[in-house]
């Protein structure tokens, strides 16, 4: 959600007394595959660095985690403790991994 509903947020620049910066990213839709590049001025030398992710849905990560065995404790909404649904724009997960589900502290 948080690469179709905020695309006019991606591109950016700004600067500190120590660097320089530059973001440009894209999503597309079809792929699923949202690009970004940064690029860096430190000391009159740039650095550019490529990020690649693919977005995944609730359903399809719960899916995967569920497949290999891991024990969902929590699925947290963006950056608070509201469980996750599938309009949430980022998700936070808790799992334990198969060897320790029934370990609980």
């Amino acid at each position: 959600m948080n690469s179709l509903e905020h695309e006019a947020d991606f591109d950016d620049a700004g600067e500190t007394d120590a660097f320089r910066y530059v973001r440009r990213s894209h999503y597309d839709p079809e792929r699923r595959l949202h690009t970004t590049v940064f690029e860096l001025e430190v000391d009159g030398k740039v650095y550019r660095e490529r990020h690649l992710e693919r977005a995944y849905t609730l359903d399809e990560i719960q899916a995967l985690l569920q497949a290999e065995g891991f024990h969902i404790e929590a699925a947290y909404d963006n950056f608070s403790l509201r469980p996750a649904t599938a309009r949430s724009e980022r998700i936070h997960w808790v799992v334990r991994r198969p060897d320790q589900a029934e370990a609980r502290p």
